[in-house]
């Protein structure tokens, strides 16, 4: 769910990013896993994870993010002042993942969150798209999404991807703060569909997903799909969401949710139809 796996075989550029080695890799997979082991043992609310007010850090990887040091060459949970940087959207596993190696993607990192974190499927692109051409010398990632964009075959895709993904921008492809793209001041101006809402950068990102019912549903279907071992049908769906949406205090919290599945007809139940 988190990209750990897709972790494993990335390999940034050492010339674009000469801060990333295996040891920054490792604390990056294992902080993703302690993190969500976290809220699968002590009950927390499932938004919290997008602004959790704690994390899970080493020396290594608080370095890379710009944070206090927990003097530990083990990864160890920290709590986090106000205004910290820290929560789902802000881990290095997904955002190296879904980069490019020398660069970021907001459109793979824009894809990222509508499939993954809110369930939003982006259509496939037509058969006229033209391939994806790197921008001229100079240009930032944002200046030649824009000239994409104004390709009436591409727009269609990229005006719901693009917005997302470029709202992270002050995350680079190795998940560090920056603000500066060769040169140029990082904007992190983005918009969330399908109302196009505006936020600037991850941390009003993630106050707009803790208020959007997507991201419970969402997690609910993608915890489904895992313990049946199979896409989840209308039928499973809508047994997760009537739990989800049962009110204040009901399945908020990850085990709560995995209770609901494992009770669900889906899981305790095989089809009649499948075959051995």
């Amino acid at each position: 769910w988190l990209d750990v796996r897709a972790l494993a075989s990335v390999m940034p550029d050492p010339q674009s990013y000469p801060a990333f080695d295996a040891a920054l890799k490792a604390a990056m997979a294992e902080q993703a896993k302690l993190f969500f082991a976290d809220f699968l043992h002590n009950g927390r609310p499932l938004t919290d994870m997008l602004a959790p007010g704690f994390d899970y850090l080493n020396d290594r990887l608080a370095s890379h993010y710009g944070v206090p040091a927990p003097g530990s060459a083990k990864l160890t949970r920290v709590e986090l002042p106000s205004g910290a940087r820290g929560g789902l959207l802000m881990q290095g596993a997904w955002l190296t993942a879904t980069s490019e190696a020398t660069r970021t993607s907001p459109v793979r990192r824009g894809r990222f969150v509508l499939e993954e974190l809110l369930c939003s499927p982006v259509p496939p692109p037509p058969d006229n798209v033209p391939p994806f051409e790197e921008g001229k010398q100079g240009a930032t990632i944002r200046e030649t999404l824009a000239t994409h964009r104004a390709n009436p075959a591409c727009a269609g895709c990229h005006n719901l991807l693009d917005p997302i993904g470029l709202g992270l921008e002050a995350l680079d492809g190795i998940g560090a703060l920056r603000t500066q793209e060769l040169g140029k001041p990082v904007d992190s101006s983005g918009a969330l569909p399908p109302q196009s809402v505006p936020f600037m950068g991850a941390a009003e990102l993630a106050t707009l997903l803790q208020k959007d019912p997507r991201f419970v549903g969402c997690l609910s279907r993608k915890l489904m799909a895992y313990a049946v071992g199979r896409r989840v049908a209308d039928a499973d769906a809508a047994f997760a969401d009537a739990g989800v949406n049962a009110g204040p205090g009901h399945f908020s919290a990850l085990d709560q949710l995995l209770e609901l599945i494992v009770l669900s007809p889906a899981f305790r139940a095989r089809s009649a139809n499948l075959t051995e």
